[in-house]
């Protein structure tokens, strides 16, 4: 038995994708398969379509949100405290996880699996070979304290392999973790308008930014956003900003907006259900993360030949540097990327042909199958294990 456990309490996120359809192609082919997920995910599509498909789906209670990670570090001073939560966890011991004969733990972020009761332990006492698929290379800001990052180090040297969006994310592993990992392979996430027909080009002359990602404001940089067309609308009429998403910030980033009295520019539009009236209604897509792999949402919108405006981190200056798809800022900052927005807006005409480049660099660049990928990966190391 194979099985898959994620941290992530939001089964709506891209980073999910890779994973989920990797178990839902082993269950077709007839292997029995488990995937161990959070108890927010029990009404999820995730979920659903990994049940249809014969996979044994576990829940257990886990809210690795950044606000819990947060209040979880206050208490970081704490080590022996924190170990005793951890020998509590019902992850610890459980016996599919201990047995099956290769284990995936799915993280979002760096440290997230240090954050889930129970799953250090676990790791620490299986005998088996798991690997861990990281979505993101970055852990929380400020010093973490250096149990806890030996405790994530220890877990990454024991891994027998480590699946990461790109090579990029490899220097954020070694700044956090003060450790050089070895065995890594790069394989981003699926992406879903792969072969769709490109939405038509907006026929409005207001260049319109689109943000698509998950709510939440420190690691999205959608401070930055609201900021930054704060600082354009200065200068530009010719704009407006619309977000599309959900996540535990949503009323906060309402009231940032209030904040800075932007309404007009600034929208907050929830989730999209269509990547063609998506991408049929904005020119550009807006990306100002401060913690990222490589974004789905951003090779969605280069395969839908839109340009796009990021800042420098993680994998997204592998697909975007000046005038090749779009406008990298030169730092992370919003005074960056109100810059980079202004170029949008004062030379709109030029959006169309960046848009093409787009398209052509996510084509040359992209996999046509990721999952495919991941899976042939697993069955090596499984073969190389000889288990």
């Amino acid at each position: 038995m194979i099985a898959f456990l994620t941290t992530n309490p939001i089964a709506n996120g891209g980073s999910e994708n890779l994973w989920v359809e990797a178990a839902k192609d082993y269950a077709g082919n007839g292997q029995e398969i488990a995937a161990f997920v959070p108890d927010a995910w029990r009404e999820s599509k995730h979920a659903q379509d990994l049940c249809i498909k014969g996979v044994k789906v576990e829940f257990f209670r886990n809210e690795v949100s950044f606000s819990r990670r947060v209040a979880s570090r206050l208490l970081d001073g704490f080590p022996e405290w924190q170990r005793k939560v951890q020998s509590q966890g019902c992850l610890a011991s459980h016996p599919f996880l201990m047995d099956a004969k290769l284990l995936v733990v799915n993280q979002g972020g760096l440290f997230d699996g240090s954050f889930v009761p129970g799953l250090p332990l676990l790791l620490e006492r299986r005998k088996r070979p798991y690997i861990l698929n990281v979505r993101s290379g970055r852990g929380l800001p400020g010093i973490l304290p250096q149990w806890r990052r030996l405790e994530m180090r220890r877990i990454f040297e024991k891994a027998a392999g480590l699946i990461l969006p790109t090579l990029a994310n490899v220097q954020d592993i070694e700044r956090e973790l003060c450790w050089t990992p070895i065995k890594v392979h790069a394989i981003h996430s699926p992406v879903k308008n792969l072969h769709d027909e490109v939405p038509p080009w907006p026929s409005s002359r207001t260049v319109s930014f689109a943000c698509a990602c998950r709510y939440e404001v420190y690691e999205k940089g959608l401070d930055l956003v609201v900021e930054a067309a704060r600082l354009l609308a200065m200068k530009s009429d010719n704009f407006s900003v619309t977000f599309y998403g959900k996540g535990p910030d949503v009323d906060y980033l309402a009231d940032l907006i209030r904040f800075h009295g932007i309404e007009d520019k600034v929208k907050i539009a929830g989730a999209y259900q269509s990547l063609f009236q998506l991408w049929s209604q904005h020119h550009v897509y807006l990306a100002a993360s401060r913690s990222e792999g490589l974004p789905q949402s951003l090779m969605e919108a280069m395969v839908a030949g839109r340009p796009a405006v990021v800042t420098p981190v993680g994998g997204m200056p592998d697909l975007i540097q000046i005038g090749r798809g779009g406008y990298l800022c030169d730092e992370l900052s919003a005074a960056a990327l109100a810059a980079a927005m202004e170029k949008c807006c004062f030379f709109p005409d030029e959006l169309p042909s960046i848009g093409k480049i787009a398209r052509a660099t996510a084509m040359q660049k992209l996999s046509e199958n990721p999952t495919k990928q991941f899976v042939e990966y697993l069955e090596e190391l499984i073969s190389l294990q000889s288990i």
